[in-house]
């Protein structure tokens, strides 16, 4: 621990969706600042009370949220704290229409789905399936008030700064957080898992590239004693390994899409992804199609892959 850094403790909040547990971090210094919140079930709260009991802290005590991205298990238990302890709420800027304004968000989101999936020539059949499934499911954020964030803003507890450093590419808001020798990486950079991309922003272009740059953005961190806490998964201090890692991944399924363009007429986002994966269950095929677009997108940029109305084939 650095001088007058403060201690950092971690609660893991049970979360419904594949990635596991979320990683909520508390710096136990002034302001007692917590990092990311949990899903918004009851069986989240649950732990979260009494995470912060173990440590001789309530939800009331809080002082401050930073929230590293928009997603549900990121940010479900944020209206809780803040409602309770009064606490502000703080998100980068091009994520923070998805927290404060999440209600319209919410209502938009199952037609927005629908546009993209039919956009990728996914059959309606199987996008009628979905759109059942999602108009169904049950809330598990609430909107909340939030302050915003850019990148290099930096927020002092005890007298040590938490610098934010803007990762766009799981979402356009995606945020690091570097505080003395630790870095929360939040859904950025994962021990064992690639995060999604182009699942979280259908409304913009070029997810991919701004991934990969981002990877580059936070490489200069590395240091011997860096400690990366994730938002998922164990802690881990090989952050260059893990980047590489995560480039050779992406660089691989990059090539894979290719080959399958390069195999007879040309493809649908939705074929090529059909293509790479026998079966697509559930939101799955929201985050595959996404996937391959935002590869499709960029190689299309880097002059490997031409499209017409809809349909792909390599250069």
């Amino acid at each position: 621990m650095i001088a007058n850094e403060a201690p950092v403790y971690h609660i893991g909040i049970p979360n419904p969706m594949f990635e596991g547990d979320l990683n909520l971090y508390v710096i136990a210094g002034d302001p007692l600042t917590v990092i990311d919140t949990g899903i918004g079930t009851p069986e989240a709260l649950v732990v979260l009370e009494a995470g912060l009991a173990a440590r001789g802290f309530s939800v009331e005590d809080v002082r401050r949220v930073v929230l590293t991205h928009k997603h549900a298990d990121h940010i479900g238990l944020a209206r809780e704290i803040h409602d309770r302890s009064g606490a502000p709420v703080f998100v980068h800027e091009d994520d923070w229409d998805g927290v404060a304004n999440l209600d319209a968000r919410h209502e938009e989101f199952v037609p927005l789905v629908r546009r993209r999936l039919q956009s990728f020539h996914v059959p309606e059949s199987e996008i009628e399936n979905l759109a059942k499934t999602l108009g169904k499911g049950k809330r598990l954020a609430r909107q909340t008030e939030a302050e915003k964030l850019r990148g290099g803003d930096r927020l002092p507890i005890s007298g040590v700064d938490l610098e934010v450093i803007h990762t766009p590419g799981h979402t356009q808001g995606s945020i690091c957080l570097s505080y003395g020798r630790h870095l929360f990486s939040g859904d950025h950079v994962l021990p064992t898992i690639s995060p999604n991309i182009g699942a979280g922003e259908m409304r913009r272009r070029g997810m991919m590239t701004r991934f990969l740059n981002s990877l580059d953005r936070v490489a200069p961190l590395a240091s011997e004693d860096l400690i990366v806490l994730p938002g998922h998964g164990q802690p881990f201090s090989t952050l260059l390994e893990r980047i590489e890692q995560l480039k050779a991944h992406h660089g691989q399924r990059e090539r894979a899409i290719l080959e399958v363009l390069r195999q007879g007429d040309p493809k649908t986002v939705y074929e090529v992804a059909r293509s790479l994966w026998s079966k697509l269950p559930g939101y799955h095929l929201v985050l595959g199609t996404s996937e391959v677009n935002a590869h499709l997108e960029k190689s299309i940029d880097d002059g490997q892959v031409r499209e017409h109305d809809g349909r792909f084939s390599a250069v």
